[in-house]
């Protein structure tokens, strides 16, 4: 049998309109690092049988799939693990331009939000789908000299045969020079406030997506997502006691995360853009790095708040020229 390498499988997701029933990918993701496969519960008949053996048997209990994608921050294919993760979006046609369109996702406060297929092309076991695919996280990070990265952590049905065409097509991405961070008053603030120097930035997603076992059968009814949760850490080199009093006092502020490809043109004058805004977020732990022959980083941590006032937590801004999602 041919060997193969990690670089030979191609990974696909597509959104799904039946929930629960794999559909054919509208994107292939070039990755980083890939480790989606089958996880079983397998129960053990452990009673005694008159021998000291501990075991006789086994039998499958519950099956289902999950791991990790990672890679790249590309400008359209984000767009669908923006909308597992949040739920819901809003296009706005041809805004700000003719072709460009403007995709707001917003928290949907329900417990099933829009599922995803991964489909799988292996040179070893072939194609397969894992439908109902749903985000338990979504990471960004982005460091220095380095493209803006993603991790998803994704749970799913259990593997199944299928038949995928992979079709990987040119697509813009973010990089380091294409992030800016802006600390505010209030997001209302964000287009007058000064953005402030970082060394690196991250943000996390968290949706607690919880396996709905039923008596009867093994596989999951369903992959319900409870809460979400966002944090934002941040470094930068430490100047002056802004942050520290920050944390001290609890005060609560807006935040924006702004990446923004300035050297490419979509439509006449448009830029590529993804765009972070917190309505409102805390400082929940603070460190600095006092090494001695090192410039002193601080570390700031933020929570992200519902904000009443606001009523919501977050919105994600995606500009390109996908039409939908």
């Amino acid at each position: 049998m041919a060997k193969s390498i990690g670089r030979d499988i191609k990974i696909g997701i597509g959104k799904e309109s039946v929930r629960g029933t794999a559909t054919v990918s509208a994107f292939w993701i070039p990755r980083r690092s890939f480790d989606v496969d089958d996880k079983r519960i397998i129960v053990q008949d452990d009673q005694g049988y008159g021998v000291i053996e501990d075991v006789i048997a086994g039998r499958v209990v519950s099956k289902w799939a999950e791991g990790s994608l990672g890679g790249v921050v590309r400008a359209k294919a984000i767009g669908l693990f923006l909308l597992n993760a949040l739920g819901q979006v809003s296009t706005s046609a041809d805004t700000p331009e003719s072709g460009v369109h403007t995709h707001t996702f917003t928290v949907l406060s329900s417990h099933q939000h829009p599922a995803l297929t991964i489909n799988v092309d292996d040179p070893v076991e072939g194609d397969v789908a894992y439908p109902l695919g749903m985000l338990n996280s979504l990471e960004f990070i982005a460091e220095l000299n380095e493209f803006v990265l993603f991790t998803a952590d994704f749970i799913a049905k259990t593997g199944e045969s299928a038949s995928v065409t992979s079709a990987y097509v040119a697509e813009n991405d973010f990089a380091s020079n294409d992030l800016i961070v802006t600390l505010a008053d209030t997001a209302a603030e964000f287009g007058t406030a000064t953005a402030f120097k970082v060394k690196s930035t991250s943000v996390m997603i968290e949706k607690e997506v919880e396996k709905d076992d039923v008596l009867g059968q093994v596989n999951p009814e369903d992959f319900l997502n409870k809460t979400i949760k966002a944090v934002i850490t941040i470094t930068k080199a430490y100047e002056d006691t802004t942050y520290k009093a920050l944390f001290q006092s609890g005060t609560a502020k807006a935040l924006r995360v702004d990446m923004k490809s300035s050297d490419v043109t979509i439509g006449l004058v448009s830029n590529p853009q993804l765009t972070f805004d917190f309505n409102k977020v805390q400082i929940i732990d603070w460190v600095v790095e006092k090494s001695l022959d090192a410039i002193m980083i601080e570390t700031i941590t933020f929570k992200a708040q519902f904000k009443i006032a606001d009523s919501k937590m977050l919105d994600i801004v995606l500009i390109n020229t996908q039409a939908s999602y």
